[in-house]
């Protein structure tokens, strides 16, 4: 099963496997042409990665205790350039790019990053350096609950890193259950055991390439919605989702985004 996929630019498609330790390189036309253990480029399990550019890639591991991100040689033989390391908050050192309701994208030349902390995300340069924190609304958003007894780091929800739009906006999702106002309890409850019902609040942000929030769409219901977890900007400015109920497919929209009326 696929963990991931990835377009860099030209003539290659990557797929990294779902244990995140391999990723295989593929042709536009579906020709198979080789794999690349990360073990080999002294990098552990990758949780996302992305191109900048078709020899240029960016892997984010979920490595502890502070987030790193490895840029990587993708010509004839794939080789390690050098090692970021990106602050997940200020003064906390747990990983920006944990699985614990976040990821991170390489879009627009940045490396963005959700927020398990916050309702923001983060925006990076190539170098690791963090150029800007984006505030979204507070509506209630849970944060991550840290339980440093057990070393148990999970969220009930999901702030996505934002994807750019037509190179000028940035479109981000979120969700989390509006029924568990305890986060670290939820923690606890999971690992343990216990099933809860959650009662899900979805919303979609907008925000211009300044990281003004613009307009955004929120509303609650019972299970996830069916546009499914934000994916890519693909070549043709349509949006790609992925859905996991029913069962696993990937969604196509059209995006369609109107100035406000000047009067």
């Amino acid at each position: 099963m696929a963990r991931g996929l990835e377009w860099n630019g030209d003539d290659g498609l990557y797929i990294s496997n779902q244990s995140g330790t391999r990723i295989d390189e593929w042709g536009l036309t579906g020709e198979y042409r080789r794999s690349i253990a990360l073990s080999d480029l002294g990098i552990p399990a990758q949780f996302s990665f992305g191109f900048v550019a078709p020899d240029l890639a960016f892997v984010f591991p979920t490595a502890e205790p502070h987030a790193e991100g490895y840029a990587l040689s993708t010509g004839a033989d794939w080789r390690l350039l050098r090692t970021l390391s990106m602050s997940a908050a200020p003064d906390v050192r747990m990983p920006a790019t944990a699985g614990a309701g976040t990821g991170a994208n390489v879009t627009g030349g940045k490396i963005v990053c959700g927020s398990v902390f916050d309702h923001e995300f983060r925006v990076f340069g190539l170098d690791g350096r963090l150029e800007r924190v984006v505030q979204r609304p507070d509506i209630g958003f849970l944060p991550v609950g840290i339980d440093l007894e057990r070393r148990i780091v999970a969220s009930n929800g999901w702030t996505s890193p934002p994807l750019l739009v037509n190179g000028k906006y940035w479109l981000a999702s979120s969700r989390w259950p509006t029924n568990m106002s305890d986060p670290l309890a939820g923690v606890r409850e999971s690992a343990d055991g216990s099933k809860i019902r959650a009662e899900w609040r979805h919303v979609l942000d907008l925000f211009d390439d300044r990281g003004r929030w613009l307009t955004g769409l929120m509303w609650d219901h019972p299970d996830r919605p069916g546009w499914g977890d934000l994916q890519k900007i693909g070549p043709d400015s349509r949006l790609y989702t992925a859905v996991r109920d029913p069962f696993p497919q990937v969604r196509r929209y059209r995006i369609t985004i109107r100035p406000p009326t000047v009067n």
